[in-house]
């Protein structure tokens, strides 16, 4: 028995899954060719193969959700964000004066795994969350002159406290 897991563990630490003329094989053995130890071991390893920690999206998938992402609506000049979720991806990308940040996940057999983006896909996250960055400052500049005009036109009711004016 303690030779039986002895190969066990052998087989673990050199399993190597690949795909061979159209099958799935482990050391160069299908799983049909593998002895029972084998086989825990084929799918101990082929388990793993398809359970990372974290998962990667094609190229071809990240750009089709870029196009689809939308402004998080709670968004403003100090955090703003972009945000797309469907049944298997949810991109929550966000940023402040500090940097960017991903909560983003791909639902791999089940299980919601954090998305690990290529350096070229978080560039461009970088510079669409830079994009929505200087659309919020310029959102707030606009609300800060629409109260400053409001304010002119009311002056009964203006409380200029908070922009340092000085109030009798």
């Amino acid at each position: 028995m303690a030779k039986l897991q002895q190969k066990m563990g052998t087989t673990k630490q050199s399993s190597q899954i690949l795909l061979i003329d159209g099958y799935v094989t482990m050391n160069g053995k299908r799983y049909e060719e593998c002895v029972p130890f084998e086989r825990e071991a084929f799918n101990e390893a082929l388990g793993q193969e398809l359970h990372p920690d974290t998962a990667r999206v094609s190229n071809e998938i990240f750009n089709n959700i870029i196009e689809k992402l939308q402004p998080d609506t709670d968004g403003n000049n100090e955090q703003w964000g972009l945000l797309y979720k469907d049944n298997y991806y949810e991109f929550i990308l966000y940023a402040d004066a500090k940097g960017t940040y991903s909560e983003s996940g791909r639902k791999v057999n089940g299980e919601w795994l954090p998305i690990e983006f290529t350096d070229e896909q978080w560039a461009e996250i970088e510079g669409l969350l830079d994009v929505e960055g200087q659309v919020q400052e310029m959102l707030a500049e606009r609300r800060y002159r629409e109260e400053i005009a409001e304010e002119e036109r009311m002056p009964e009711f203006a409380d200029y406290s908070g922009y340092g004016f000085l109030t009798v």
